[in-house]
């Protein structure tokens, strides 16, 4: 996928360094993994068919080909017509709207490539930036859970919230110019 400023690709076992300088800066996910860990993981998702149900990683590139953060979504099965995104992007690029635009090409292709019904994102509830950019992009506030995870760069248990958004409340446009599809 490419938007008007980032190139949107599949994550290889090679991206492993970037991105995991990129979950150091920023705290990702709910454990932290080794290099050697994620290597392993991205080799395993490099290996899973586009159409397969599990966790895609996508990396986002600029123009030049630097990676500036990386996308997972967890497609269910065929059948289920949901996903499950999860995102960072280096704190260098943050607020210069990098992840409004790569999250729009990721859902853009999952509600109408994909044709599915609902794409739901977990972040921590003191998240405001993320919680402002899921706003931003149409998604809907539907749940706070209470220590959900554990953050291990505050080693604390931390509240999440949950978002979702429906195929017929996203009215973007191709990022690439065409008109949205709905399902």
């Amino acid at each position: 996928m490419n938007t008007e400023r980032l190139r949107i690709r599949p994550l290889r076992a090679a991206d492993a360094e970037a991105v995991h300088e990129i979950h150091e800066l920023v705290g990702h996910g709910r454990a932290r993994r080794t290099l050697d860990q994620l290597r392993a993981l991205y080799s395993e998702m490099e290996a899973r068919p586009d159409e397969a149900a599990g966790w895609h990683g996508l990396v986002v590139e600029l123009g030049d080909g630097v990676v500036i953060g990386e996308i997972g979504v967890c497609v269910g099965h065929p059948e289920e017509k949901q996903a499950e995104l999860g995102y960072s992007l280096h704190p260098r690029f943050w607020r210069q709207g990098y992840a409004t635009e790569a999250l729009t090409a990721v859902l853009f292709d999952l509600f109408s490539r994909r044709r599915l019904h609902r794409v739901v994102a977990t972040t921590a509830a003191d998240n405001v930036a993320s919680r402002d950019l899921l706003a931003r992009l149409g998604f809907r506030l539907e749940a706070r859970n209470r220590s959900a995870f554990h953050d291990y760069r505050l080693e604390r248990w931390v509240d999440s919230v949950g978002y979702g958004l429906l195929a017929s409340e996203w009215p973007r446009a191709d990022p690439a110019g065409g008109p949205a599809a709905r399902s």
